[in-house]
């Protein structure tokens, strides 16, 4: 999906805005940022949602693999705990 450049935020460069705090350099202000400052507005909640569901999903669907294979610097025992965890607080918010 492309969005006229007359609905994206702009600089007076031309350049499109970039919304990340940069006061803050953590992964809960990033995420809040994206979830709070978009141009495409509430459309982008629904896209990160859907993407932290598709990739739990995939975990937890592969999670046999995942184990066997291992990781060099993930337990992916973990890995797939967090999917589950994630999976299911999601799916109570959403009952």
């Amino acid at each position: 999906m492309h969005l006229p450049a007359c609905q994206m935020p702009q600089t007076k460069s031309g350049g499109h805005r970039h919304f990340i705090m940069k006061k803050e350099h953590t992964n809960t202000a990033l995420v809040n940022d994206l979830m709070e400052f978009s141009p495409f507005g509430a459309l982008t909640q629904v896209f990160i949602v859907d993407a932290i569901q598709s990739k739990c999903n995939r975990v937890i669907d592969q999670q046999e693999k995942l184990i066997a294979e291992g990781h060099p610097f993930i337990e992916m025992e973990a890995w797939v705990g967090c999917a589950k965890d994630i999976k299911t607080r999601i799916d109570e918010f959403y009952k």
